[in-house]
Formats: C-alpha cells, structure tokens, sequence
C-alpha cells in the first residue's frame, strides 16, 4: 500500500466509520464495531504523532539557525583572539594556544 500519509488518514477514517453500518456482514469473517474504533484510535494517533513530529522539526530548525549563529560568532571571537595572541606571544608559545601556524 503506497499512499499518502493523507491519503492513509482518510481511508482510516472512512473505513472506521463504515465498518459499525456493515457490521451484521462484517461479523460473519469475525470483525465487530470494534474494528472501526480501533481504525478511529490509529488515526487519532497518528494525528497526534504528526503534530508532534512537525513541533519538533520546527524547534530543531530554531536549534540549527542558534548552533549556526553562534557558531559563526566563536569563529569570529577565535579569529580575532588569535590575531591577537600572534602579535604578542612568542611563536614558540603558540602550541600552548592550539595554534599551529608557522608565522
């Protein structure tokens, strides 16, 4: 079955609300009331999954663009700091910043 999450969120609905009418046949290959209930129960769940999926692409879309941001800032901050520390400190004492350049 190759549909739509949509597409599967209606057919659940449909045929949950079907099945209670239809019954009286339905019984005769074991299904009940229950069925329809329970297709009702899937979609309500899935509902409430998808809603929670979309909240938590949105936060984690907020948490990029702040990583991000702030990411651009350390290197700022880093660049300017080692600019400074290569106009004072000795080229020898540069390993003992993490600095690895030979001038």
């Amino acid at each position: 079955m190759n549909t739509s999450f949509n597409e599967l969120l209606t057919n659940l609905n449909l045929m949950g609300e079907a099945i209670p009418d239809y019954v009286e046949i339905l019984s005769t290959v074991g299904m009940t009331a229950e069925a329809g209930t329970k297709l009702k129960e899937f979609k309500a769940e899935l509902e409430k999954l998808d809603s929670e999926q979309e909240k938590l692409k949105t936060e984690l879309k907020l948490k990029t663009e702040a990583l991000e941001k702030k990411k651009d800032e350390a290197v700022k901050v880093y660049a300017e700091y080692k600019k400074l520390i290569k106009i004072k400190v000795d080229k020898g004492s540069w390993k003992a910043f993490g600095i690895a350049d030979k001038k």
